[in-house]
């Protein structure tokens, strides 16, 4: 949890500047596409790239996981789907990670 937060510093601090200044809607385009990026490129990349090394990496996700990638999923789409941002729905987004990453030491 802590790499995630880190290695996303500059899009985080970025996205809390645009919110700062008014401009929520991209504030969250910017956070969804670095999040979107990740998972479409880099997840895969690594795979690949294991395959030349002694012990490879595979993408095997278990099922507890996979249903917090969906909850996740739901609730980024209910939340921005709009196209408005209120705090609240920031607090939300903010509390169902601190749940999961909680869900996920517990694990």
């Amino acid at each position: 949890m802590i790499v995630a937060i880190a290695g996303n510093a500059v899009e985080n601090a970025t996205g809390v500047i645009l919110a700062a200044k008014g401009q929520s809607d991209l504030a969250i385009s910017v956070v969804k596409n670095s999040v979107a990026q990740i998972a479409a490129f880099l997840f895969p990349a690594l795979v690949i790239v294991s395959l030349f090394f002694e012990s490879t990496l595979t993408f095997e996700l278990a099922p507890v996981y996979i249903g917090a990638l969906l909850l996740t999923a739901l609730a980024i789409w209910q939340i921005t789907g709009d196209g408005e941002a209120a705090a609240f729905e920031g607090v939300a987004l903010v509390s169902l990670y601190v749940v999961l990453a909680a869900f996920a030491l517990a694990d």
